[in-house]
């Protein structure tokens, strides 16, 4: 428009506001504040006034460069030129020291401003002490007279500093860690690892980054409470992967954690074809299970479906069904009660079946059961109910069908299952595969469109290793067009699949279920996700990533982690030797555990870590160490034989086991292990005949076959150690006992937390109430009634051995073991959980505060205290979890104690030490998932 005068008079005052970037028919609505304001300032300058004109700015410089503010400030020193007068509410610097006259005002903000603090000149401003204007701009010029450089590069690379850190029992650390290193903590069992890591270091990263969210956004996150420490420098967002971070909600899957189904959605909903060859016109959330439209509909999306678990049901199968077979449970007792209606039903229809149901459930054959079980259809009976009800009985005739148990379960199920009561419910139960979507999960109308003859439900269930091939193979089939659509969404895929293998879940499918994943399974799988999501800057803080990994899956999961560390900042807490050794920088706290840990033993590369004399960890890493026992000789008697067992993906295998010593299974993850030791030996054991295998002879030779997982002690925080191990019974009995309690007539069960009477009621034996602050984490504050310590005074007044009860359920299992000296049955239990590493704890500690691994100790404790001479078969999932080298070496003595009483120990376990020490092995393999479940070792 340089041939038109008018309009381009206009253009050029618009370039001159820096605004020569704006198209012409850009929307107004489109502007910032600062765009807008300088428009409307456009608009006047075009305007031929010669009259005297007062122009008035709102902060005209809001969302400018220092460039563009002075071509602004030009168009300000025009107008003025020009005769106007221009009044500029304003604070940039350039701006007020370009200004013929400065008016300050002040001091404060509120009902503490409103005042003149000063009117003159730029030079006169300077020199106005009262001034906050004229303070900051003097710095500017102090720092400008000093030309200091800032090193950014310098602050980028800092360490993440903590200051005083007090957190639980840590002992006011000061301590730092390198940004994009890979950082290990370790140290014996409660030194405070977990205190550093999650609750402090996680904690405080987590506050910060969630500080600029929204309050609804907030109120979304579960937050933990802010750590006890002085100060916090340099932190990143945080991601925390601990045990406790799988979901155990029956719609996820490994797919959904990973990512890797998100991607095969995307795929299918943009080349997939239906069974006549037309393209899929479904969005990618269409093929998502958990999408209402498109899930199965009888199923709801989950793949199984709900039935009464006849093995469950029938408790004891050598007793008659009127007379205490599903006596095990409150349904079977009432569909079991010799004078209820369903028993009368039953005998009917035995009579004209000619079945005798009064024989025991055991006895029956094949067609009784079934009848019983399963009903017998459409055929009605003329019943006679001879009832009994406490005073009331008589008899009741009427014509019914007979359903079958299962089937009256079932439908009792589906109508009282949410409601209360519904548990004893659900306890019967089992899954089987849904018989609509046979565990497709989706609708048909989505089935039905598939790519290279398989729909997304079947690429679903194939093995990471076997998609991965799946995946290399398509891409040789598919047209140019098609490749250019999906080559993306493939080689994503391809990458995620290979991070599954590398770190030793190759044999996972993408429809397997999170809740049938160890918590080890659990955490490589979310550090897979991580992996894929290439984020940078990120603090992880990960929880024992080893855990329930072979030897041979660590050397690659290591190199996971370092990739991981190269952008991020990677903290560990972790016990394995190879993960240690590999650290950039090592942290051991120490020395004790409880109040005698919280403290920083050992610090620095793994140079000078292992040449510190006060490290117990270096210690046991130095190649000239060996472990010292005595091992008593034995002969191994072979006396468990197992036939064709299937359980998952056991191949069939026949094995024959010891049934005495110590026989250790290992194996790569996804090897059998488990299946082998829990879902046979246990399930076989536990309902008296071959459970997921042809036959099973031997376990007879046992009083007791006990199963000690990982699995929580109590999931009420009211349960604690003591009530576990039915110890709080004796220390109420010495309180009970004493001449206060006696003359104050206060009985024993006055002295617990869990019953009314004794206990605070205000917080419910807790000590505490929980304050749900909606926009923030929930607040537990200590009752003001008992302040935290669970009872009502009179109780706290009663002393034995001059502790209340509150200050006796506060101390350490190791100091209780002085404490009870003169009773000889806690002392020993006592004396037991330090041997098991257990010391650290306190006597009143919440069972679900505790790792998984001292829940299982716990559980070696209750049976170890039983002093049973009769042989018993322990069956142990990895109890070297979580446990410090020196734990472990206290451990190993105890499991010895049992094998020389003549118990039969089988431990699914990976530590070397403990496959060093076994009498026999056991392993399976050679990988893991389809490729697993054979014996490779016996």
């Amino acid at each position: 428009f340089k041939n038109e005068p008018k309009i381009f008079h206009y253009l050029k005052i618009m370039k001159e506001l820096g605004l020569g970037y704006l198209s012409l028919g850009q929307s107004a609505t489109t502007l910032s504040g600062g765009e807008a304001q300088r428009m409307k300032l456009a608009s006047e300058l075009v305007k031929p006034t010669k009259n005297h004109t007062l122009y008035l700015f709102d902060e005209p410089t809001t969302g400018l460069h220092a460039y563009d503010i002075s071509i602004l400030l030009a168009a300000l020193r025009n107008l003025t030129e020009k005769g106007h007068t221009v009044i500029v509410i304003e604070h940039d610097f350039g701006i007020i020291k370009h200004a013929d006259h400065i008016v300050d005002l002040g001091p404060d903000g509120g009902e503490l401003g409103g005042k003149v603090i000063f009117s003159g000149s730029f030079n006169d401003l300077l020199k106005c002490d009262r001034s906050y204007t004229a303070r900051a701009l003097n710095l500017k010029k102090h720092i400008q007279d000093q030309e200091r450089e800032i090193d950014f590069h310098k602050i980028i690379t800092a360490p993440i500093s903590l200051k005083g850190v007090n957190t639980h029992n840590l002992k006011g650390l000061d301590i730092e860690i390198p940004r994009n290193k890979l950082t290990v903590l370790t140290g014996v069992s409660g030194s405070g690892k977990s205190s550093l890591a999650f609750d402090t270091l996680f904690a405080e990263g987590q506050y910060r980054f969630t500080e600029s969210f929204s309050t609804y956004a907030r109120s979304l996150i579960q937050q933990k409470p802010r750590p006890d420490m002085i100060e916090g420098r340099g932190l990143t967002p945080t991601i925390a992967i601990d045990n406790k971070s799988v979901s155990k909600n029956p719609r996820a899957t490994v797919g959904t954690i990973s990512g890797l189904y998100d991607l095969y959605r995307l795929l299918f909903s943009r080349i997939s074809k239906d069974e006549n060859g037309k393209n899929c016109t479904l969005l990618s959330n269409h093929f998502s299970f958990n999408h209402q439209a498109c899930a199965c509909p009888k199923c709801d999306g989950l793949g199984y479906q709900l039935t009464c678990d006849p093995d469950k049901l029938i408790s004891n199968p050598e007793q008659p069904l009127k007379e205490g077979a599903m006596k095990g449970s409150r349904p079977g007792q009432f569909y079991g009660d010799p004078f209820g209606q369903y028993m009368a039903i039953l005998e009917e229809v035995g009579k004209n079946l000619k079945i005798n149901f009064l024989f025991p459930w055991n006895k029956l054959d094949e067609k009784a059961r079934e009848v019983a079980l399963y009903g017998t259809g459409k055929i009605e009976y003329e019943v006679e109910w001879k009832y009994k009800r406490k005073n009331r009985e008589g008899s009741h005739h009427f014509n019914s069908k007979w359903l079958g148990l299962v089937h009256y379960i079932d439908d009792e199920y589906m109508r009282k299952h949410d409601k209360q009561g519904g548990e004893s419910l659900t306890a019967l139960m089992k899954e089987v595969e849904c018989d609509y979507c046979h565990g497709a999960r989706l609708n048909t109308e989505v089935l039905q469109y598939k790519i290279a003859n398989i729909n997304i439900a079947d690429l679903s269930s194939l093995e990471a290793r076997k998609a991965t091939k799946f995946f290399k193979k398509l891409k040789d089939e598919f047209s140019q067009n098609e490749l250019k659509i999906a080559s993306q969404i493939i080689e994503s895929s391809i990458a995620k699949l290979n991070s599954l293998e590398k770190i030793g879940l190759s044999y996972l499918s993408a429809n397997r279920g999170s809740i049938t994943l160890s918590g080890g399974e659990g955490r490589r799988l979310r550090l897979v996700s991580q992996l894929g999501g290439e984020l940078i800057g990120i603090t992880y803080v990960l929880d024992e990533p080893t855990i329930g990994l072979h030897s041979k899956d660590t050397h690659n999961l290591i190199k996971l982690i370092k990739k991981l560390s190269e952008k991020n900042t990677v903290v560990v807490v972790e016990h394995d030797s190879e993960v240690i050794k590999s650290a950039d920088y090592l942290i051991e706290l120490g020395p004790g555990a409880g109040d005698e840990g919280g403290q920083i033993i050992a610090k620095g590369n793994p140079d000078n870590f292992f040449n510190n004399k006060k490290s117990l960890t270096a210690k046991y890493l130095q190649s000239d160490f060996k472990l010292n026992f005595e091992k008593l000789a034995l002969e191994l008697i072979f006396g468990l034989k197992i036939n064709s067992a299937f359980a998952n993906n056991l191949k069939k295998i026949n094995l024959s086991l010891p049934v005495n010593g110590i026989s250790i299974f290992s194996g790569v993850s996804g090897s059998g292990k488990t299946s082998l030791l829990f879902d046979v030996i246990a399930e076989s054991a536990k309902r008296k005949k071959a459970v997921n295998c042809k036959s099973i002879d031997g376990l007879d030779r046992f009083s007791h076959v006990v199963k000690m997982d990982q699995s929580p002690i109590g999931k009420n925080p009211l349960s604690t150690p003591l009530t576990f191990l039915n110890l709080f019974d004796r220390i109420r009995d010495l309180f009970a006992s004493t001449e206060l309690a006696k003359n104050k007539k206060l009985p024993k069960s006055h002295f617990s937390y869990n019953t009314k009477g004794g206990r605070c009621e205000t917080c419910k034996g807790q000590g505490q109430i929980k304050i749900s602050m909606d926009f923030l984490s929930d607040v537990w504050i200590t009752s003001e009634e008992c302040n935290g310590t669970r009872f009502k005074d009179k109780m706290l007044e009663v002393k034995w051995n001059n502790l209340s009860i509150f200050e006796i359920l506060e101390i350490t299992i190791k100091e209780a073991i002085t404490f009870f000296e003169s009773e000889e049955k806690l002392k020993h239990a006592f004396e037991l959980l330090l041997d098991l590493g257990l010391g650290h704890l306190k006597l009143g500690q919440a069972a679900n505060t505790l790792s998984g691994g001292e829940a299982q100790r716990i559980k070696l404790a209750k049976e170890l205290l039983k002093q049973t001479k009769e042989q018993c078969l322990y069956l142990l999932d990895e109890p070297t979890t979580g446990l410090h080298f020196f734990d472990i070496e206290k451990l190993l003595k105890v499991l010895f104690k049992l094998r020389d009483q003549g118990h039969a120990l089988y431990i699914v376990e990976h530590h070397p030490w403990v496959i060093q020490i076994a009498d026999h092995l056991i392993e399976l393999g050679p990988e893991g998932g389809e490729k697993g479940g054979y014996l490779m070792k016996n």
